[in-house]
């Protein structure tokens, strides 16, 4: 009966640090993975991909219009829509590449199967077209857009902190080119 009784203990306890780190590394609001997970997979892959002489790409997706639906539908909409965005990334990915919400409506991927800038760009058209298709949150049809970035190890850097810039640089670039000068926010 003990034995029972330990092997039920060491089940539970292992049950819980599992669950325990799924919640340190996921987001709760989309299932994702999040910021931590993110920088500490982005430290393997650059350590790896520099060992291996591997290249792969980083891209930076920053939800446009967020402010609007949550002032148009309510903050329930809005975190439909972060979701929605969510799911729908991760539907054009492949198992080995990582999606991350970084925080409110910013997004970052590793996206382990590119090897140029025709490969990223390919994938990123792809990530667009699946976000533009038609939402309907409570019976209101919302329009999802994103800017999107992208850096490519290594032919935009090799260090963790110059690709997360380009890929940010990038996005911010698509951001004011549909904004129009000086209207980023």
């Amino acid at each position: 009966m003990s034995g029972l009784i330990a092997a039920s203990m060491f089940n539970a306890m292992k049950n819980e640090e599992s669950e325990l780190f799924h919640k340190a590394t996921h987001d709760s609001l989309t299932g994702i993975s999040n910021r931590s997970l993110f920088y500490d997979r982005l430290r393997q892959k650059l350590s790896k991909a520099a060992k291996d002489n591997h290249n792969f790409g980083i891209i930076s997706i920053d939800m446009d219009g967020l402010k609007d639906i949550n002032d148009h539908y309510g903050h329930r909409a809005g975190d439909a829509a972060i979701k929605e965005l969510a799911m729908r990334i991760n539907s054009t990915l492949n198992e080995t590449d990582t999606v991350s919400r970084l925080g409110g409506d910013e997004f970052a991927i590793i996206a382990s199967t590119v090897s140029n800038r025709n490969d990223i760009r390919l994938l990123i058209q792809s990530i667009d077209n699946e976000i533009t298709k038609s939402f309907e949150f409570e019976g209101n049809i919302i329009n999802l857009r994103a800017s999107i970035g992208y850096a490519l190890f290594s032919e935009d850097g090799i260090e963790l902190e110059v690709l997360i810039e380009k890929a940010d640089q990038s996005m911010y670039e698509v951001k004011r080119e549909r904004k129009g000068p000086g209207k980023v926010r």
